[in-house]
């Protein structure tokens, strides 16, 4: 039975040699091979700058710039804090970076980021300043301009002095009212606050591009928290919306004080050159005394100018094709027209002109051809099942039993054991040979088991094991020889056969699912029987099979199915 291997009757799911996904690239390995391909592209751009603007009539300033007309990479800038010229600005903390991740040969796989923050902002008071400010300029309303005040009668304009002139001046004329000039001393009281202007808790800005499917895309947001004018907190939408924050002076009419002011006291007619200075001091005294009685009464009056106008934006967005710019919040602020404080709160761009969001196309791999595999009886008996170790025959010979199998080659050298299932003891040992095969003998059972369902055997190599074989059958191959392109396969089915005797099929495997009928034939009355087949052309080896249909007992004239087990043979 040289070359000859059989496998067991029944099929497990077959193990592809290959796995599905063949081609699996490193990012080391794609890197290097994808280097030329962005080579020419420009770079991404970014920058960031802290703070920017001017203060009174001091120079610009820009302390903290990164990025600027470079290349995207990674950086940062910072201070603890700044205090700006003439002492009115001063931030507690700034910071501003920028960074480039991702693949440093691979374009569609980089990320541009630019930021900016500041925390507690503030801006103080103006009144330090010394600003040339016009305040002898600001146009006054009317009642701030001017008042006239109702006089009291003679007897209490003239007191104790009214007798007197009342005899001698019989037709004297007295004032009834008096008009009083405020522009000059309301002047005086108009200030710049002292409180400080503005604060901020903090202001951040950011600004990022990467490539999308493709195509460059950019993306940026902005934050402001904490805005308070002159100690008030300001609601965040006036802010979005973009609205002035005015200032409006208050007047306190009470605080004018009469030596600044301009009382017009009309002529008093008849009045007699004697008694001029007395009539006077007395009229003045009674005059002021009811002017500032007046002041006193009326309520704060509101300056409607604008002595100080204080404008903070939230920010803004500025996109481009090739680029995005997100500014900081905005403040302006301006005093009687004239501008003081014009500040940038950090500016974060990117930009993506020239970038090459193309992604590389992947190498190709040449799978090397690999050697043609001739296959062998052995291993077709492992083709097509995921067991390692496969017992492919037993059958009884006179005394003995004859096990034949096939183990992975990697199982070379080692010992087999053979399981006798009965009892579960091993009933023989094999050392497995250089090409897989091993083969051993075992005695035979007993009768009372020889013919039963127990009388099974079972091959283990450590944890691996093979199916378990019975070792009667009813129709068995005992011989198979191969020689110029012809298989010749000798066998027999045993008694009883089917009546009339029952046509035997051989089969051969095409693939682990499919087999083709080779040919259909009958044995002879004793069931014997010897077929020749032509070889398949250019194969090495090949399996082969038969089934057939006999009676279980002689009593029983039913037929059920019977099969041998799977035969290969070597055809070279």
């Amino acid at each position: 039975m040289t070359g000859v291997m059989r496998t067991p009757p029944r099929f497990s799911r077959r193990r592809s040699p290959l796995p599905a996904g063949l081609f699996i690239l490193s990012t080391a390995a794609a890197a290097a091979a994808l280097a030329p391909s962005n080579a020419a592209a420009a770079p991404f751009t970014c920058e960031a700058s802290v703070v920017s603007g001017t203060i009174a009539t001091a120079p610009a300033i820009e302390p903290l710039v990164t990025g600027r007309g470079e290349a995207c990479k990674t950086a940062s800038v910072g201070l603890p804090n700044l205090s700006a010229p003439l002492g009115i600005v001063a931030v507690n903390a700034l910071a501003g970076a920028t960074s480039l991740t991702g693949d440093p040969a691979r374009q569609d796989l980089q990320q541009a980021v630019a930021g900016t923050s500041i925390a507690d902002i503030k801006i103080g008071s103006l009144g330090g300043l010394g600003l040339p400010l016009p305040l002898d300029q600001i146009p006054l309303p009317a009642q701030l301009q001017s008042i006239t005040v109702p006089l009291p009668g003679a007897s209490t304009l003239l007191g104790p002095l009214a007798p007197t002139v009342g005899l001698l001046l019989p037709g004297l004329t007295l004032p009834t009212e008096v008009t009083v000039d405020l522009a000059g001393a309301v002047r005086q009281l108009v200030a710049l606050p002292t409180a400080d202007l503005l604060n901020v808790k903090a202001a951040v800005t950011l600004a990022g591009a990467s490539c999308l499917n493709g195509t460059a895309v950019t993306a940026g947001s902005g934050s402001l928290a904490g805005v308070s004018v002159l100690g008030n907190l300001i609601d965040a939408n006036a802010l979005a919306q973009g609205a002035p924050i005015l200032d409006t002076q208050m007047i306190d009419l009470s605080k004018l004080k009469l030596s600044d002011l301009d009382i017009q006291i009309p002529v008093v007619s008849g009045l007699l050159p004697g008694l001029t200075a007395q009539v006077t001091q007395q009229l003045t005294t009674v005059i002021d005394a009811t002017v500032a009685g007046a002041l006193a009464a009326l309520p704060p009056i509101a300056l409607p100018i604008d002595l100080l106008r204080v404008q903070v934006s939230p920010g803004s967005q500025v996109k481009t094709v090739t680029s995005l710019t997100q500014n900081g919040p905005g403040i302006k602020i301006s005093a009687l027209g004239q501008p003081v404080v014009d500040l940038q709160l950090g500016q974060s761009k990117v930009g993506t002109a020239g970038v090459d969001c193309t992604p590389p196309k992947p190498p190709v791999v040449v799978e090397p051809t690999p050697e043609p595999v001739q296959a062998t009886a052995a291993s077709t008996a492992l083709a097509c099942t995921t067991r390692r170790l496969v017992l492919t025959d037993v059958v009884k010979k006179g005394k003995k039993v004859r096990l034949l199998g096939v183990a992975d080659k990697r199982f070379a050298g080692q010992t087999v054991r053979i399981v006798f299932e009965a009892d579960g003891k091993t009933a023989a040992r094999a050392k497995v040979r250089s090409n897989g095969e091993f083969s051993t003998t075992a005695r035979t059972p007993s009768k009372k088991l020889r013919s039963s369902n127990k009388a099974r055997y079972r091959a283990q190599v450590g944890k691996e094991k093979s199916r378990n074989l019975k070792l009667e059958r009813r129709l068995i191959v005992d011989k198979v020889r191969a020689s110029n392109g012809r298989v010749r396969l000798i066998g027999r089915v045993t008694r009883p056969l089917g009546t009339p005797v029952q046509t035997i099929t051989l089969t051969r495997r095409i693939s682990c699912r499919r087999s083709e009928v080779v040919r259909r034939f009958k044995p002879d009355s004793k069931g014997r029987f010897s077929v020749l087949v032509k070889a398949p052309e250019n194969a090495t080896a090949q399996v082969y099979r038969f089934k057939t249909k006999v009676r279980k007992t002689r009593s029983n004239t039913k037929l059920f199915p019977t099969f041998t087990l799977p035969t290969g043979v070597d055809l070279t």
